[in-house]
């Protein structure tokens, strides 16, 4: 069996992009929620041959510590019963720094789903910090330096 989980990680952004539909009032998925989720793919494990997980969120590098957990979990999980794990995040990618990406990458995400809004000054405009400051700068550069990991993944 191949099993595909979306798991929204936190509901907060660090982002206020003009577009968005979110009203930011659930913070981090709870350790209740966290440790249901480790229970039923331990018990789905036997069956598996396939765990896809993607990460979502608001904002998912704000709850890094979450999917660090549930990742090193799914990790364990997939050795004991023996299937294969990987997993996907949608990111603005304005954490994901070289030493995050390389962390994620250990933990099996192999996918990053990253949106720009167009040319610099068209996406300032849109996909603003909280503070109001734009991002695309930050965002590109974190993309650049992607490209000199060593490791094999889709952005």
């Amino acid at each position: 069996m191949v099993k595909t989980l979306i798991f929204l990680v936190t509901e907060q952004c660090n982002f206020r992009c003009t577009y968005c539909y979110e009203n930011f009032e659930k913070g981090k998925m709870s350790d209740d929620v966290i440790e249901g989720v480790i229970k039923y793919v331990e018990k789905r494990g036997p069956q598996l041959k396939n765990l896809n997980v993607h990460w979502f969120g608001g904002e998912p590098l704000l709850a890094l510590d979450v999917i660090e957990k549930l990742s090193n979990q799914f990790l364990l999980l997939s050795e004991k019963y023996n299937f294969k794990f990987r997993a996907g995040i949608t990111t603005n990618g304005f954490l994901l720094n070289s030493d995050t990406a390389t962390k994620l990458l250990k933990l099996g995400v192999d996918n990053f789903q990253i949106t720009i809004d167009g040319p610099e000054h068209i996406h300032d405009q849109t996909r603003k910090l909280v503070g109001g400051q734009g991002t695309f700068k930050r965002i590109f550069n974190n993309l650049k330096n992607l490209s000199y990991l060593e490791y094999d993944f889709q952005v």
